[in-house]
């Protein structure tokens, strides 16, 4: 199914046209990028509670930083797979604004090219160059892919071989990741069922951006004052956004236990097929 022609050139002024010479692109990268790394605190705490709670319900998921510019990957059971440097939107903040998925990219100041924070259900879909990528939030148009080249001045595989997260700012708000990294854990893991991403505040609070999240010690007293199981477990009510035009897609409720859960055996959303959609930043 084709995206209507509004959503098509929307997506495609909001992200870059440039082309990707994946075979070239892909020698430039140097396998550290793809060592592992240990979590932020953030990132570890936030992992922490996404096992216990069940919340990624038996999917893979990653977490990202944008603090220290880094992405971490999950499998299904919440082990950690590996762990990259990434670009992301160049400037700080941690909503998209309401409506830039359909303003031209010369309409787009600096101050608005921001990766959105939260919790999104990263979905497959395939850009008009017929390359693979996972939806963020297609109506925003903010997605996760392979790193694109830019202009020359962009210099991003320069960016991503830094130590420095400071330099790690440059795109319109998509999630530039190696292509190495993504080829190797990123595609087998997504491509096929989705997942979810946790995408860490920079600007805002965890509880801001996260406001069902709770400590699992306060869930426990307030299980016990409602005389047993009662609340809504994992998720605390939220509602997770698509990819697909933004959409709240339902999210069942789970028993709050504090021992590990068994994760639902089934993801919250059937997988979809790609939808063809615009060149990504």
């Amino acid at each position: 199914m084709q995206p209507p022609p509004q959503r098509r050139t929307a997506g495609s002024l909001r992200c870059c046209a440039a082309r990707v010479l994946l075979p070239v692109l892909v020698l430039l990268v140097p396998t550290s990028q793809a060592q592992v790394a240990q979590p932020s605190a953030e990132a570890a705490s936030m992992q922490h509670w996404i096992v216990r709670t069940g919340d990624h319900r038996a999917r893979p998921f990653v977490i990202v930083d944008k603090r220290e510019a880094r992405l971490w990957i999950y499998d299904a059971r919440g082990q950690l797979v590996e762990s990259t440097a990434v670009l992301l939107g160049s400037a700080k903040g941690d909503a998209s604004v309401p409506g830039i998925g359909q303003r031209p990219l010369g309409q787009i100041r600096a101050d608005e090219r921001t990766t959105p924070a939260g919790r999104f259900w990263l979905e497959p879909g395939r850009n008009l160059a017929g390359e693979d990528i996972l939806w963020l939030d297609y109506g925003a148009a903010v997605s996760l892919h392979r790193v694109r080249p830019g202009g020359p001045q962009d210099r991003r595989l320069p960016r991503l071989m830094t130590r420095s997260a400071a330099d790690n700012r440059i795109s319109y708000g998509c999630i530039n990741v190696p292509i190495a990294v993504y080829n190797r854990s990123l595609h087998a893991a997504f491509s096929s069922g989705g997942g979810y991403a946790y995408v860490l505040p920079e600007v805002q609070s965890l509880r801001q951006a996260f406001p069902f999240v709770q400590p699992l010690a306060a869930r426990a007293a307030a299980a016990r004052a409602q005389g047993g199981v009662g609340g809504v477990g994992g998720v605390g009510g939220a509602q997770p956004r698509s990819a697909r035009a933004g959409r709240v897609l339902p999210m069942a409720p789970l028993p709050l236990l504090l021992p590990p859960v068994a994760p639902l055996a089934l993801p919250l959303v059937p997988p979809v097929p790609p939808v063809p959609a615009p060149p990504v930043d």
